[in-house]
């Protein structure tokens, strides 16, 4: 697999966890950040399932479907 891809991979997925850390500490407890006030604001929500509380409660589920089709895709 290209080193660029890997590399892709690894940026974007720790982009991700960076900006779940800081919206846990910078939000949680009901701190809105608001950048244009009545009209684009942060505020943190809890979801426990997939898309929009997709499958909400069956993370076992959601991990097996997320690592089989991972280990198809790397298998591309």
């Amino acid at each position: 697999m290209n080193i660029m891809i890997i590399f892709s991979m690894v940026a974007l997925i720790a982009v991700d966890q960076l900006t779940k850390i800081w919206a846990v500490h910078a939000l949680a407890g009901g701190n809105d950040i608001r950048l244009w006030n009545n009209i684009f604001h942060f505020h943190y929500i809890s979801n426990y399932g997939a898309a929009w509380g997709i499958f909400s409660g069956k993370q076992a589920f959601l991990i097996i479907l997320t690592s089989l089709i991972r280990i198809q895709v790397l298998k591309l």
